[in-house]
């Protein structure tokens, strides 16, 4: 994760560029019956057009970004896709099912949009921010020698490489999506709260208590999910 003042002077570029909140970015992809969900989505920014300047100015500071928080994915996808996973300004999302000539579904098509995509990039990189900032004050108040803050940097960059339960990522990922749900919908149908579903995205031990709440709320949509169903790595 990047230090306070980058996320600082990146919210104030994106805010800048679109004062009148033109600028829009359209998701989708499509799950063909019997297969996997693809790890991340197809992305369309959609502007007036005759500013084709404002969305290559977006693209060019998303790829500053993304890189940050989705360090292996493309750069300019990773930070979509952290809009997406945050629930930044999702106005609208949905499945299609798509059949072929005799009526059989062949697969199924997910989509949405987030508005105001630039103001959405503003307040997740002050999201960023805040949390740089505390980071920077424990280490301010900590003091180690640099040597152990070498180490710590270290440390924390393997944790954030490597998920304690990768497969428990993945799949409630999966599940979401095929909701059409991002992470705080959970808790409207009485399942974890937004803080402890992205503790799950993120990797994170939960109680199983927390896993039964979950597959309970999961099962109230698309359909039903048992605690044994959710992985355990």
């Amino acid at each position: 994760m990047a230090d306070s003042e980058f996320w600082r002077s990146l919210a104030v570029e994106f805010r800048a560029i679109d004062p009148y909140m033109w600028l829009r970015a359209d998701w989708h992809f499509f799950v063909k019956a019997g297969e996997e969900y693809p790890p991340v989505a197809e992305w369309r920014l959609v502007g007036p057009t005759k500013k084709h300047s404002l969305q290559f100015e977006f693209e060019s500071l998303a790829r500053r970004a993304g890189p940050k928080v989705h360090p292996v994915m493309d750069s300019f996808i990773g930070w979509m896709e952290a809009l997406r996973e945050f629930g930044m300004n999702m106005e609208s999302h949905g499945v299609g099912a798509e059949s072929d000539s005799n009526g059989i579904i062949i697969g199924h098509r997910y989509f949405g949009t987030i508005s105001q995509v630039c103001h959405a990039s503003f307040a997740l990189c002050k999201h960023y921010e805040s949390i740089a900032l505390e980071a920077e004050r424990m280490a301010s108040v900590l003091e180690p020698a640099p040597s152990v803050n070498i180490l710590k940097a270290e440390l924390k960059s393997q944790k954030e490489r490597a998920p304690r339960f990768p497969r428990r990522v993945e799949w409630l990922r999966q599940r979401l999506a095929e909701r059409g749900w991002n992470h705080n919908d959970p808790q409207k149908r009485r399942g974890p709260d937004r803080k402890t579903v992205l503790k799950i995205l993120d990797g994170g031990d939960v109680r199983e208590s927390v896993l039964e709440s979950l597959a309970e709320s999961l099962s109230q949509k698309h359909s039903k999910v048992d605690l044994l169903d959710i992985p355990r790595d």
